[in-house]
């Protein structure tokens, strides 16, 4: 399903695209397409790195409440205490 869902990116012409399967130990699975850098017809392969941008706050908010239901934190915990552990 992955692999079809990156082939309907490709055919839409997206600038590119990429997506990863691992385990903490081993890359399982990758494939890519398109362009790296359109200006440059630059080819994206599996080996150019994205940065995450605006994702990276849905994992820190996944990760609080994940917190949340262990009772390790509560909407009024002081995160300065919390970091310094």
């Amino acid at each position: 399903a992955l692999k079809s869902t990156l082939q309907e990116g490709v055919n839409a012409r997206v600038p590119g695209i990429e997506a990863a399967i691992s385990t903490s130990e081993i890359l399982l699975w990758s494939s890519s397409g398109r362009q790296a850098c359109l200006e440059k017809s630059q080819p994206l392969n599996t080996t150019h790195l994205f940065g995450l941008g605006s994702i990276g706050k849905v994992f820190v908010a996944v990760v609080i409440f994940q917190l949340m239901e262990e009772k390790a934190l509560t909407l009024s915990t002081n995160l300065a205490m919390v970091l310094e552990r």
